[in-house]
């Protein structure tokens, strides 16, 4: 960058953040939609009736009298048959050594031994040779002495196939055509996987549900956009910021002196335009930039060099502000002027908020709290006069509603978007501090309750009153706004299932006595 560039570059720098800060940030054309997890996809294992699991897919049930062998269904073998893999058969059994004649039989006689054995085997006795042997079962043989063996089998009574010496050989039945797993109840399928159900207004792409676009805008991508034409324009600028990019770091930076003589012409012409705006805006940019530490932090990073690692650290330092999308994207933008490396104008096309920080919770709004929009001041209504109303953090008006205190400071009841719904917490150090799934959660996008003449009142729980005052929802129920006391203080928080929950200490506290807000 030669000394001239310079010159008009730390000219315009605060121009085009006047521009970014006065229209901008007042029109929105993009923003990211919110999105949460829904945890790891979990493999399909219902099948439907009628089928049963086999692996990962669902097969039909063997018929009465089959089992499952691998894919196919196999015949079972009949009580007293062996299972011998493709066949059945009764199993030879041995009848012992028998029952000879011994001292003290009479002499040249069987009839004791016979005797003998007829106590012992009710079934009948017989001779073979000189020795008496028990008669065989019925169904079995004798073959030779002392083995029985069955007789031959009617297979085809039996429910089984063709014969083989004196097995049955089974029946087999095919596998049919397989079919996919269901998902169970709650669940949804999404590229072979089960994932739970995503919150009313969020559509679910794998593990993320995405929330829907802002009312008249259309979807675009992973973000939204005010209108078709905006949405491609700015897909366009995001793909060929990051294809500018790579090829700077593919050729070790050997492309930036090509591009900088291509578009020096152009770099000039772009300068000029914006230095015939500066003396018009300049006088605006002070003034924003007394309220906005984010604008006062980005230009000071800025004058600590022009190298693009220090513009990212220039943008970087001012993105803890409300609307620090907007800041960031601004700094690239200018940055990219003047740096051809694709580092600046990569931040530039990306750098957009949440579409919930421009339009707060529109996907599902809380019921009874008003316009969930930050910036718009929704107001809640009642029958006394005087309303209450929401507007968007991080300052806290002087008319905001203090849900409590602790050593040192007041805590002013606020509310915020997370995981699918509305949280009311407690302003803490410029941010809205909720309890959550356990945990205290820090949300740096947030409303502020303020009182414009409204009575209110903190009455005892756990009871909840037609009156309460309604600070968000979550799926299936709303969260009145209440306040207990915990470790030397007072928090307020949302109402869950008869109980107090605040944000403390990092985790969420649940607390049994406490008072809801309620306007009178």
């Amino acid at each position: 960058m030669n000394k001239l560039l310079k010159v008009v570059f730390s000219v315009v720098f605060t121009t085009l953040i006047a521009v970014f800060t006065t229209s901008a940030m007042a029109e929105p054309e993009f923003c990211w939609r919110d999105s949460y997890g829904r945890g790891v996809g979990t493999i399909p294992g219902t099948c439907p009736n009628g089928l049963e699991k086999v692996g990962l897919l669902c097969y039909d049930r063997c018929p009465a009298g089959m089992e499952r062998k691998g894919l196919d269904c196999h015949s079972v073998c009949p009580s007293g048959m062996r299972d011998d893999g493709l066949f059945c058969r009764k199993s030879e059994y041995g009848r012992g050594a028998g029952y000879p004649w011994k001292f003290g039989d009479k002499a040249f006689s069987l009839d004791g031994a016979r005797g003998r054995c007829a106590r012992d085997n009710p079934q009948g006795c017989e001779k073979n040779g000189e020795i008496i042997y028990p008669k065989c079962k019925s169904g079995y043989h004798a073959f030779g002495c002392c083995i029985c063996r069955p007789d031959t089998p009617n297979c085809g009574a039996l429910g089984l196939g063709g014969q083989f010496d004196l097995s049955c050989a089974k029946k087999i039945q095919i596998a049919s055509a397989p079919k996919t797993a269901n998902c169970s109840p709650g669940e949804e399928y999404d590229a072979g996987l089960c994932y739970k159900k995503c919150n009313d207004g969020y559509s679910g792409v794998g593990p993320v549900c995405w929330g829907k676009a802002p009312p008249k805008w259309v979807e675009c991508g992973m973000g939204s956009a005010k209108d078709s034409t905006t949405c491609a324009s700015i897909i366009f600028d995001q793909v060929s910021s990051v294809g500018s990019l790579a090829i700077t770091v593919a050729t070790l930076g050997s492309s930036s002196a090509a591009q900088s003589g291509a578009n020096s012409a152009s770099k000039a012409g772009k300068l000029a335009e914006l230095k015939k705006k500066y003396d018009q805006l300049k006088k605006a940019y002070e003034e924003a930039k007394k309220g906005s530490k984010a604008l006062q932090a980005a230009e000071k990073a800025y004058q600590v060099g022009d190298k693009a690692s220090q513009a990212y650290t220039a943008i970087d330092t001012a993105s803890n502000a409300i609307t620090e999308e907007d800041i960031v994207r601004a700094s690239a933008q200018i940055a990219a002027i003047v740096d051809s490396s694709g580092v600046s104008a990569t931040i530039g096309a990306y750098t957009y908020p949440k579409c919930s920080k421009y339009f707060g919770n529109y996907i599902n709004p809380p019921a009874g709290g008003g316009s969930s929009t930050p910036t718009s001041g929704g107001s809640t209504s009642g029958s006394t006069g005087g309303s209450l109303a929401w507007v968007g953090g991080p300052n806290v008006p002087a008319n905001a509603v203090i849900g409590g205190q602790e050593p040192g400071r007041n805590l002013p009841v606020c509310r915020g978007s997370h995981q699918g719904g509305v949280h009311p917490g407690k302003v803490v150090a410029g941010k809205c501090n909720i309890g959550w799934g356990g945990k205290e959660i820090t949300l740096g996008g947030f409303e502020v309750l303020i009182n414009n003449g409204a009575k209110l009142a903190w009455v005892g729980g756990p009871n909840v009153p037609a009156n309460a005052v309604i600070g968000g929802q979550e799926p299936g129920r709303n969260l009145p706004v209440c306040r207990g006391s915990h470790q030397g203080g007072v928090h307020p928080g949302k109402v869950v299932a008869g109980k107090c929950n605040i944000g403390w200490g990092g985790k969420e506290i649940t607390l049994t006595g406490f008072e809801v807000l309620v306007k009178q």
